[in-house]
């Protein structure tokens, strides 16, 4: 007679062992988190703390990097990582490593790009920061100026001679007649 396996209490047993059976035909599985053979007092050994069960063995769950966040877990009974890293606004990689952009780029996407920069005849009212993940920068058009007054926008142009600024327009003096005074 054989004497049939006995699976550890954390392993799944497969197959029986018929009494009188010349072949043992049960096989032990480590359940999820647990690696080992299966058989017997010793056979599954839980992986430790931040490490999961990939096949016959455990492996560290993903680590995010500090300027990422992190969604999903990895645990101990799981025998996979469900985590995903994204990186930050105005940071860019794969959430285990983060590049910041540098100054004066934003990022959008997986790519840093340059922010917009204002006319020189334009005022620039909020900055374009290298941790932000869109374009901020606002310009405003110089008093006698009208535009976007964005560089690459609609540049500002001075009112003409006999005119002023108003909004977004340039109007028309008033003209006064000879009795009046300026």
């Amino acid at each position: 007679c054989v004497s049939c396996k006995t699976c550890h209490a954390h392993a799944l047993t497969l197959g029986v062992c018929a009494s009188g059976s010349t072949v043992d035909s049960v096989s032990c599985s480590c359940n999820g988190g647990y690696v080992g053979n299966g058989v017997g007092a010793s056979g599954c050994t839980a992986c430790a703390s931040g490490k999961y069960q990939n096949g016959s063995v455990c492996v560290d769950c993903k680590q995010c990097n500090s300027h990422a966040k992190r969604v999903g877990s990895c645990s101990i009974a799981s025998a996979s990582d469900t985590i995903t890293c994204t990186c930050n606004g105005g940071f860019i990689g794969d959430g285990v490593t983060c590049n910041e952009c540098p100054a004066g780029r934003y990022q959008s996407g997986q790519v840093c790009l340059p922010c917009k920069t204002c006319d020189g005849n334009a005022t620039q009212g909020t900055s374009c920061g290298a941790a932000s993940s869109h374009d901020s920068v606002t310009c405003s058009c110089n008093a006698g100026y009208i535009g976007d007054g964005f560089v690459n926008g609609t540049r500002c142009t001075q009112c003409n001679a006999g005119t002023y600024q108003s909004g977004q327009a340039c109007l028309a003096c008033k003209v006064c007649d000879g009795n009046a005074s300026k």
